[in-house]
């Protein structure tokens, strides 16, 4: 079964998504308004199993309890170990931190979750 990621840019006005496969191919791109009821309908639009990702933020938290009714995970990951990783080199998915798709294969993710901290 295929899973899908859906990496998430956040903005005040607007959201970026990128919908990548677990074999690593961007299968959508997507841009819709930083509301909940428009950011339901695009994670709805991705088949299941599906993992939300965005990176930690002024609105991780807003994101992180707003999402997870809607996906089968919500993944929040720590920006700098991300920066750290796209140094080694590896390739870019757009606006999308090269590491996340590898990153999520491989399980290196800092995750900030209510408030708590666990290496993924």
């Amino acid at each position: 079964m295929t899973r899908h990621y859906i990496g998430l840019d956040a903005h005040c006005q607007f959201t970026e998504f990128a919908v990548v496969s677990s074999s690593g191919h961007v299968t959508k791109r997507l841009k819709c308004a930083t509301t909940i009821p428009a950011l339901v309908e695009v994670i709805e639009s991705v088949k299941r199993p599906r993992q939300a990702v965005f990176e930690e933020g002024p609105m991780a938290e807003w994101l992180y309890r707003s999402l997870l009714p809607y996906a089968d995970g919500v993944t929040v990951c720590e920006p700098r170990r991300n920066r750290w990783i796209a140094q080694e080199g590896r390739r870019t998915i757009g606006w999308m931190p090269p590491s996340w798709p590898n990153c999520l294969g491989v399980g290196i993710f800092l995750i900030f979750a209510k408030g708590s901290h666990r290496l993924m």
